[in-house]
């Protein structure tokens, strides 16, 4: 999901967790990272160019079942 800082995205992450989900969040600044941790996301990374590179790179990654859009847009 990205938003993963937002209310929406803690909500995300809340429900996620309940289910036995694992949860990938993005975030636009590194500083929001530590706030999706403690939440419950799994991996939180900074939305960017290498972000498809870091999230293929974490352990045991597996293509997402489910992809949440909160920002919208181009």
């Amino acid at each position: 999901q990205n938003a993963g800082s937002s209310a929406a995205g803690h909500c995300v992450i809340a429900v996620a967790r309940h289910l036995g989900l694992r949860k990938l969040s993005f975030v636009r600044r590194a500083e929001s990272i530590a706030a999706c941790e403690a939440a419950g996301a799994d991996a939180v990374l900074v939305d960017d160019a290498s972000a498809t590179d870091a999230a293929r790179a974490i352990p045991d990654f597996q293509p997402a079942a489910l992809a949440l859009n909160a920002v919208g847009g181009e």
